[in-house]
């Protein structure tokens, strides 16, 4: 009998044991299942965030490539040069004629390299004051001389030009996009409307 009661007793001691160890498993699975839920919210959110970040990406490369489009078919010369070296990152049908240049020979190039002519006439140093001070520059019928046929001789170009400062989200200039028109053909033709007068004079 002693026996019998005292297996009985270590048998209800054992499944004391197992009932709690039920229930230590059972909050652990709780745990476990609350755990498991909030890495699949947190997940959630980050594939929502990825996602979203994805899109705006998507989004701004489809406006800037709209916009490239936009500046490619403009009768004016467009260009758009990178940090404070001036690197040539884009520039249209209009721009690379007024160069005297193609695509090859521009994009990815510093305005020093790829017209050294312009440096001493201080228009590099223009882009520089352009870049510091975040300020656009606008002028109207200047003379530009550059080597548009690559052979040494420098030609005389007249242009309306504005140097427009490009900034990120933090108002700090990243580029500057350039906007020529060549006015050469209405320069010199109100020089000669000039000379005719005092010609006529001359004759007479």
């Amino acid at each position: 009998n002693e026996e019998a009661q005292a297996a009985a007793e270590e048998i209800e001691t054992l499944n004391e044991e197992l009932q709690a160890t039920n229930e230590e498993l059972e909050t652990l699975n709780e745990e476990l299942q609350a755990t498991v839920e909030e890495l699949t919210t947190t997940n959630d959110e980050l594939q929502a965030r990825t996602t979203e970040s994805l899109n705006l990406a998507a989004a701004r490369e489809t406006d800037r490539q709209r916009l490239e489009d936009i500046l490619q078919g403009a009768p004016s010369g467009m260009l758009v040069m990178d940090g404070p070296d001036h690197i040539y990152r884009f520039a249209n049908v209009a721009g690379l004629e007024q160069l005297g240049r193609n695509e090859g020979d521009v994009l990815g190039r510093a305005v020093a390299d790829v017209q050294p002519e312009i440096v001493g006439q201080g228009y590099v140093d223009v882009l520089d004051r352009v870049f510091e001070t975040v300020q656009p520059f606008v002028g109207r019928e200047l003379l530009i001389q550059h080597d548009r046929n690559q052979d040494g001789t420098l030609e005389d170009h007249y242009y309306d030009l504005v140097y427009q400062p490009l900034s990120d989200q933090n108002g700090k200039v990243e580029a500057i996009l350039s906007q020529s028109i060549d006015v050469t053909d209405r320069v010199r033709a109100r020089q000669r409307a000039r000379l005719l007068p005092r010609a006529a004079h001359d004759e007479l």
